[in-house]
């Protein structure tokens, strides 16, 4: 996440799904379509921590932390 633009890696070739930004302070979840990994998301994120969570169309889920301090 940078400058309001959040960007995956991945080792594999995944494409068409969704990405599901959670805050965990109080669980708005924002919820986006992706085609590819080199496609980036704009999302303002304040201080906190979220989880991210990526779920393929054939049913594969992938998770990960993001934590944005001061």
């Amino acid at each position: 996440y940078y400058n309001g633009e959040l960007s995956l890696d991945s080792f594999e070739d995944i494409s068409d799904f969704t990405v599901s930004i959670i805050d965990e302070s109080n669980g708005q979840t924002a919820v986006f379509y992706l085609s590819g990994v080199e496609d980036t998301i704009d999302i303002t994120l304040s201080t906190g921590s979220y989880r991210i969570e990526l779920r393929t169309f054939d049913g594969q889920l992938y998770e990960g932390t993001l934590a944005i301090s001061e």
